[in-house]
This record gives C-alpha cells, sequence and structure tokens, in this order.
C-alpha cells in the first residue's frame, strides 16, 4: 500500500495542496476499512471457503486444520494497510515514525506461547498477533497524523481533481 500511494500522495499534494491531499487521504481510508472488513470475513468463513474449493482436505483433518489456519488464511494483516496509509501521509510530510509489529510466536509442540487460551494452534496464535502488531502500528501513529493536519473519516465526493 505504501509503496503505491507515497508517490501518487506526494504528487497530489505538491500540485494540489494539503487540504486536497487531505481529502485524498479521506477518500482511501473507506476503502482501506473495506479491506479490512473482508479480511475479517474471509477469516470468519474460511472453513466454508476451504471446504467448498478443496473437498479432498475434508478426509484428512491435519491438512483441512493447516489450510484454515495457516498465516496465509489470515489476512487481518489488513491492519497493516491502514497502519501503511497513516504512515505514507506522514512521509509525505517527512514524518517518519517507524515502529514495526512482527509475529514472533513461540511454537512448542504445535501449541503457541501466547496469552491466548492453551490448545489454540500455533498458525492461529500467529494470526492474532498479525492483527494485533498492525493495530499498534497503526495507533502508534494516529497522533502524528493527526498533528500534521490530516484526517480520516469518509468524503463522500470520489472525484479527485487532477
Amino acid at each position: 500500500m505504501s509503496s503505491a500511494f507515497i508517490p501518487v500522495l506526494t504528487e497530489y499534494r505538491q500540485k494540489q495542496g494539503d487540504e486536497e491531499a487531505s481529502r485524498l487521504v479521506r477518500i482511501t481510508f473507506p476503502l482501506s476499512l473495506l479491506l479490512l472488513v473482508l479480511s475479517v470475513l474471509r477469516r470468519c468463513f474460511c472453513p466454508a471457503i476451504v471446504a467448498a474449493i478443496a473437498p479432498g482436505f475434508l478426509s484428512s483433518p491435519d491438512k483441512f486444520s493447516m489450510t484454515v489456519l495457516s498465516p496465509g488464511s489470515c489476512s487481518l494483516s489488513s491492519f497493516i494497510s491502514l497502519a501503511s496509509l497513516v504512515m505514507g501521509a506522514l512521509n509525505t510530510k517527512k514524518v517518519f515514525f517507524v515502529l514495526r509489529c512482527t509475529c514472533n510466536a513461540e511454537y512448542h509442540d504445535d501449541r503457541c506461547v501466547s496469552p491466548l487460551p492453551y490448545g489454540k494452534p500455533a498458525d492461529s496464535c500467529c494470526c492474532y498477533w498479525i492483527a494485533l502488531g498492525g493495530f499498534v502500528q497503526f495507533a502508534f501513529q494516529l497522533p502524528a497524523f493527526f498533528r500534521n493536519g490530516y484526517s480520516l473519516g469518509f468524503d463522500q465526493v470520489f472525484a479527485i481533481r487532477g
């Protein structure tokens, strides 16, 4: 997200000014939220999706659970998309605040050492840590984001002046 967004927002800010750049952020914000909602829905319905597209995995509980609970099936990392939006906006104003949260779940006998209830598969725990890391990264950048004149919201006019 940020590798595509920063150059566009930087150019837009230089040509159109700060207010229009802030408006572009407000236009992009709901799209990032939509991605988050779709990711959560995908995570909730992942067992049904896997059963529909790979019914052979149902006969092998190990394959099925590995597919359903793998970090690849956990697209809750879209919180990172929100963090990238905020970070990209800050970077265009030469504010560089780097906070990186990663998943370092320890594996032991297919269990995850985490504050989650014992018995959760490690990959499932990792999904929640990825989501938490993305949220924390997003939240920690919000004060600087607001201080620099940006706002989050919904701009009802999606036309971009170019």
